[in-house]
């Protein structure tokens, strides 16, 4: 529900909502625990806190290209929020423990339900940049609107998805584990919290050292090192299982499940547009959290019929055997990429129609941009051909010209071209270099998909497009 809100209203907002509904359902329990503490009803609205977590998860994942300049700022913000999230799960249970010393479990929840509403009222006070209070699709009458309607998950999402999925597998498989290697390694197997804490520690290690993927240009790579990176504990528990040995290697598959999830997400906000990206986010929580759970019980059925040691063996490589499956179509998801110039991505900023798109998806058109260089006196278009190209200026000076008179001149950061891609129809001016000039060509299905992504960039074109218009019409 809140995700399909989330496609009708603005992002923060949406996000605003989910807070909210975490909070009810978290104040619920805390007062179902108070009056009706013996009842299923507590069990069944700490069901509701984690459905109402989870959807949250997608929302801000959608969220933050919007709120970010550049590619390099999103990889950032993925490193941080990684941090944070796993900082999060790896304090919670100490505070939660410190607060049951002295407390019951409806003062823990109550708590809770205290940041909830704090997380709440943060979201509605924030100032939202105008990119974020312009995104969303244009209308499905204009050429633009019908080029960016929803479609079926593309078919790059798929390796993406499955290695995030045997990451969930180990994440909820490594809950049994904690419990079932503290028994095997010493009496009374009470060390399983220290595991998990540790577990816990190496993820938050491991989010914070993902700082070098910000920048990089191919990703995919690093998400099979991820995967092998937490499977290698796991065979190496397989040899021999000691209690201190497990600790360290626990804080290991830490690191890696970490790295697959800043690379896996840098990946989907690069590769999805804006309009989609929501949506395969909340795809991709809902069977990582169904993978969790199926990882759990695939453990604890295994270790019952084979014992813990074939179990780690099976598990262990079954990991890496997926993640080799999946490997070649994931490669070649970024095998060419190359990183967008920053200077590039400065020009189409400083761009009035480019300037309010997501930083993914000026980062795509740069990529798809071809340069383009002329001498003085060169015609760039003509007026009365058709036009299938928007030029964006690097250097130098164009001038345009109606009828043989000069109109306006263009230097860099300027565009000329998008009368004809918005309105299909012909070029309305001439544009002739004034001197020796360079510019990005950047043709109509680019360009159209790109201004489909947003709102409020395709509206500034089309306000640029009518007061253009409106010059010919008066020449």
């Amino acid at each position: 529900m809140i995700v399909q809100l989330a496609s009708r209203v603005r992002a923060d907002r949406a996000l605003a909502v989910g807070y909210a509904l975490q909070t009810v359902m978290i104040s619920t329990t805390a007062a179902a625990l108070h009056h009706y503490p013996r009842s299923l009803l507590p069990y069944v609205f700490a069901a509701g806190c984690t459905a109402t977590h989870t959807a949250t998860r997608p929302i801000l994942g959608a969220l933050l290209p919007l709120v970010v300049e550049t590619p390099t700022d999103l990889g950032a913000a993925n490193v941080a929020m990684t941090v944070f999230e796993n900082g999060g799960r790896f304090i919670g249970p100490f505070l939660a423990a410190g607060l049951l010393t002295r407390w019951s479990p409806e003062m823990v929840f109550r708590v809770t339900g205290a940041v909830g509403l704090i997380n709440t009222v943060l979201s509605l006070s924030a100032d939202a940049p105008e990119r974020l209070r312009t995104a969303g699709r244009p209308s499905r009458g204009t050429a633009v609107g019908r080029r960016s309607r929803l479609r079926r998950p593309p078919v790059w999402f798929v390796p993406i998805l499955i290695v995030l999925s045997l990451s969930a597998l180990l994440i909820g498989a490594a809950d049994v584990l904690f419990v079932t290697v503290s028994a095997a390694t010493g009496p009374n197997g009470n060390a399983a919290g220290l595991l998990n804490g540790s577990f816990g520690a190496g993820a938050v290690a491991g989010a914070a050292a993902s700082a070098f993927l910000v920048g990089r240009s191919r990703l995919s790579p690093f998400l099979a090192i991820g995967i092998s990176v937490s499977a290698a504990p796991v065979l190496a528990m397989s040899w021999k299982v000691e209690r201190v040995s497990a600790f360290v290697l626990f804080g290991v598959s830490g690191i890696g499940v970490s790295v697959v999830r800043v690379a896996g997400l840098s990946l989907i906000q690069r590769l999805s547009r804006a309009d989609e990206a929501t949506g395969l986010l909340s795809l991709l929580e809902a069977l990582q959290m169904g993978a969790m759970a199926i990882g759990a019980l695939l453990v604890s059925e295994s270790i019952g019929a084979w014992g813990l040691a074939s179990t780690l063996v099976l598990f262990g490589t079954g990991l890496v055997l997926g993640c080799a499956l999946v490997a070649p179509p994931l490669f070649r998801l970024d095998r060419s990429a190359v990183a967008a110039d920053p200077e590039i991505l400065r020009i189409f900023r400083s761009n009035s129609i480019f300037r309010l798109l997501p930083a993914p998806a000026i980062e795509r058109l740069a990529l798809h941009a071809q340069p383009f260089e002329v001498l003085a006196g060169f015609e760039i278009t003509r007026e009365g051909d058709p036009g299938d190209s928007y030029f964006l200026m690097l250097r130098g000076s164009v001038s345009i010209s109606i009828d043989s008179q000069a109109v306006r001149t263009v230097g860099p950061g300027d565009g000329f071209g998008e009368i004809a891609l918005l309105r299909d129809g012909l070029r309305t001016a001439t544009a002739t270099s004034v001197s020796d000039s360079s510019m990005l060509v950047i043709r109509r299905t680019e360009f159209l998909s790109g201004l489909g992504e947003h709102r409020g960039s395709f509206e500034t074109a089309e306000a640029i497009a009518a007061g253009l218009l409106g010059t010919v019409r008066g020449q």
